[in-house]
């Protein structure tokens, strides 16, 4: 029995369920377990991967679900029995982490398919624009990143000088780009980055925000924050003629997930 914690964010949810694919195809021997336990699902929008894509999540029985709650408990004692940190080892039985690697997930991208997405007229109208023109989306993160001590980790990353040369190198790429801009604090976008031919997204509230990376998947080209969501947004849906991503992630952190084809600035 190997069990995979699922966590909250549907960025992360989406490393955690094609590791678990990644798990079933190196140990096929092994019964590949879900652990959703509410206490780790309970920011952002709850377990969204099953209902935002056209997959089958691993299943979890009384026996796994129990397995994985004492397991947990014996790490509390300081018995640890669970492998993490983006260690995979054959012993080991429940797994936490976030597997962010492309060795546990290129392979199994393509499995990825939006399940079918009605469209508010808003949003039929975006993807009319981001067919028809040369489109950019450009993605930033703020909310829980600006607080506490995750200022320092997160917010250095992605400042307005990243932008600022990200988007000069998309007017250089592109004839008149066209920037659709998608963020968690729009007003304090538009108060301190100036950034032309533009349209805001900020309608796709709640249970409905997945639409920002659905959207963002159909660009043509993608400027993305130091965020999982805004990553996905790059990596799925069209083939893009060019994405930009920050030179680091997390502090001074850099996770082996980017195409070689991406610029980092």
């Amino acid at each position: 029995m190997k069990i995979v914690l699922f966590t909250s964010g549907l960025g992360n949810q989406i490393f955690q369920y094609l590791f678990s694919l990644y798990l079933k195809d190196v140990y096929p021997s092994h019964s590949v377990y879900g652990y959703y336990n509410r206490k780790f699902l309970n920011k952002h929008n709850g377990l969204e991967v099953g209902r935002v894509f056209d997959i089958i999540l691993p299943p979890h029985t009384f026996v796994s679900d129990i397995s994985a709650l004492g397991i947990r408990a014996l790490g509390g004692m300081g018995i640890k029995l669970w492998i993490g940190k983006d260690e995979c080892k054959q012993s080991a039985r429940y797994f936490d982490g976030y597997w962010q690697d492309k060795s546990y997930f290129s392979k199994y991208v393509g499995s990825l398919k939006f399940r079918e997405v009605s469209l508010s007229e808003e949003n039929a109208r975006m993807i009319s624009l981001i067919r028809n023109t040369s489109s950019v989306a450009l993605h930033v993160r703020r909310g829980d990143y600006c607080e506490g001590c995750r200022k320092n980790l997160f917010m250095q990353v992605c400042t307005p000088a990243y932008y600022e040369k990200a988007i000069c190198s998309m007017i250089d790429k592109f004839h008149r780009p066209t920037f659709f801009v998608f963020s968690d604090d729009i007003p304090w976008v538009k108060k301190n980055m100036s950034i032309p031919d533009a349209y805001y997204i900020d309608w796709n509230k709640h249970e409905d925000s997945y639409l920002d990376m659905y959207l963002m998947s159909q660009c043509k080209a993608n400027i993305i924050a130091n965020s999982t969501f805004s990553f996905w947004g790059a990596i799925l849906g069209n083939e893009k003629e060019m994405v930009i991503r920050p030179k680091r992630w997390i502090g001074n952190d850099v996770p082996d997930i980017f195409p070689s084809s991406w610029f980092s600035i």
